[in-house]
């Protein structure tokens, strides 16, 4: 097979991802503000990484221009999934999008100035509450909180935002997991576009339905739907330009790229990856090379980093967080594993919209298990889980 070319993929809406997470923690009196809030972001998909084989041509203009008919082979099935990722970042566009879940509605404005690599520009502000703006650029983002002057920069794991769609784990993968099926073609923004569904092959994901641009392939709307056929959560843009984005609006976005003076500039600690890991007395254990693992059938696991979060009182040792994130394709989970000794939490279980959150103690650790899933898969990952040396 031809390997595909790489990509920066994540599924819909992950902008939200700090807003559900705040939502989840009061909800769980979790004690991991930051991280789940990170999770949400990570598990929406990790940085560039092979969509991998099925014959996926590397020139997006030679990928299959339409959805798949019913019956179509894998091979036909990965390159329009591979259209889809593409376009998300080879194409300018900007316009207005909407995200529904739980009654709530979130209205964003998006700009994408396309560039080599995370050369590109991402834009996106929200259009409703607190003033907020989070600009990507070269693996980094930068959060503008214009109400309290602030702001934050992270590097950027993920790609985090609609109309990105899928998780680096492979669309040979996704195919293992998930049924493509053709809906036809329908009208969103205005736009004519090929409304697929990804449904699940067992009861451990929920079903997809999205409507790709019949012109560029770029993601239009997506759902969430659970096995009764609900909506747990959507996102539709509601107006959309795609091409035509010129250099004054392109210096736009570098010169707020850039932009620092009259702003407390927060700088966010990056996530070391395999980093030493935890021990019981919350502090990180020298030369301790375990690793954590879950069996969830269809999941991969992407990456695993270790970070030691604030104390939780003055004159306390920082915390040490063990995190995992696992993917089958669309579908993103994060796992969590702190000491009891730091902790007073309580198990609980809270769901919103497409996105469930369990918490519950194994042993001398706290597991929270968070990502947009049902709660049983939530609880395999749990049940399965191992933390011990590498091999």
């Amino acid at each position: 097979m031809t390997p595909s070319r790489r990509f920066i993929p994540t599924l819909v809406a992950r902008r939200r991802a700090l807003h559900v997470a705040r939502r989840l923690l009061r909800a769980s009196h979790a004690a991991l503000p930051a991280l789940l809030g990170a999770a949400l972001v990570a598990s929406a998909g990790l940085s560039t990484q092979a969509l991998a084989r099925h014959g996926a041509p590397s020139a997006p203009p030679a990928l299959l221009s339409s959805a798949p008919a019913d019956g179509a082979s894998p091979q036909q099935q990965a390159r329009w999934l591979q259209r889809i990722a593409d376009a998300a970042t080879r194409l300018d566009y900007e316009g207005t999008f909407v995200n529904q879940r739980e009654g709530t509605v979130q209205s964003f404005r998006i700009t994408h100035a396309a560039g080599p690599g995370d050369d590109g520009y991402l834009q996106v502000d929200a259009l409703d509450g607190t003033p907020r703006t989070t600009l990507t650029h070269l693996g980094r983002r930068l959060t503008f909180l214009p109400g309290r002057k602030t702001l934050m920069i992270a590097a950027q794991q993920d790609a985090a935002v609609f109309p990105s769609l899928f998780k680096p784990t492979g669309v040979d993968a996704l195919l293992d997991v998930y049924s493509v099926r053709p809906l036809g073609t329908h009208r969103v923004a205005g736009r004519s576009c090929e409304l697929t569904e990804l449904r699940p092959k067992d009861a451990l994901r929920f079903t997809y339905r999205f409507c790709a641009d019949s012109a560029t392939g770029l993601l239009l709307s997506a759902q969430t739907v659970d096995r009764q056929d609900v909506v747990l959560e959507q996102v539709a843009f509601t107006g959309l330009r795609i091409g035509g984005l010129g250099e004054t609006e392109r210096l736009a976005l570098e010169r707020r790229y850039n932009e620092r003076n009259g702003w407390q500039v927060i700088d966010v600690p990056t996530v070391a990856a395999l980093g030493p890991a935890v021990n019981a007395a919350g502090s990180a254990a020298a030369g301790d090379a375990r690793r954590l693992n879950c069996d969830v059938p269809g999941f991969r696991k992407l990456g695993e980093w270790r970070q030691a979060m604030a104390a939780r009182a003055p004159g306390q040792a920082p915390v040490s967080v063990v995190q995992a994130v696992f993917g089958d394709g669309v579908t993103g989970v994060s796992v969590f594993l702190e000491p009891v000794g730091t902790s007073n939490r309580q198990a609980r279980q809270v769901r919103s919209g497409a996105t469930n959150l369990i918490a519950e103690q194994h042993g001398e650790q706290w597991v929270t298990v968070v990502g947009e899933a049902p709660i049983e898969t939530l609880q395999r990952f749990a049940s399965s889980l191992e933390y011990k040396a590498a091999k």
